[in-house]
């Protein structure tokens, strides 16, 4: 587990990480879940977002679950490596409190079997982090200086993007 300040080169320490690196030709699937929440600043999610595209771009398969979320999941949307380019329009939804537990249950109600779950906050959460399938690898992308960071997960905080 990892828990470090990221200001330049966040794609590269985000593809460090094992079940990040690039497959191959075997598919992955991935999970990115934006913070909708009332407290997020847009420019940090395209932050984000760029940081995941460059990441992603050099993958040949791989299938990429985005929404938003607050107290619920909002704006579902599929990337693949054909049509990753267009995750740079997501238009976020939400605006309540940053609850964590919507995210895990709609990713049982698509019963998706994610390679990595990446959650893109500013690290203000409305209830405690539980992991509810430990099996599964998590990372928190934290924009904002804060230190609610969740425990026994890879954390990076992604306070300053230069292109």
């Amino acid at each position: 587990m990892m828990n470090r300040r990221v200001f330049v080169g966040a794609a590269a320490a985000l593809a460090s990480i094992p079940s990040v690196a690039l497959a191959g030709s075997q598919k992955k699937t991935y999970v990115l879940a934006l913070d909708g929440s009332g407290s997020v600043r847009t420019e940090n999610i395209k932050n984000v977002i760029s940081t995941v595209i460059e990441v992603l771009q050099s993958e040949r398969a791989f299938e990429l679950h985005a929404w938003s979320f607050d107290t619920r999941v909002w704006n579902h949307h599929i990337y693949t490596q054909d049509n990753l380019d267009q995750l740079r329009n997501y238009v976020l939804y939400g605006g309540g409190g940053t609850i964590l537990k919507p995210n895990w249950e709609f990713i049982q109600s698509l019963n998706l079997k994610p390679d990595h779950i990446f959650f893109a906050t500013d690290g203000y959460f409305c209830d405690e982090w539980v992991n509810y399938n430990p099996n599964i690898p998590v990372t928190f992308m934290i924009y904002e200086d804060h230190h609610n960071v969740p425990p026994g997960v890879n954390t990076f905080h992604v306070i300053e993007r230069h292109a």
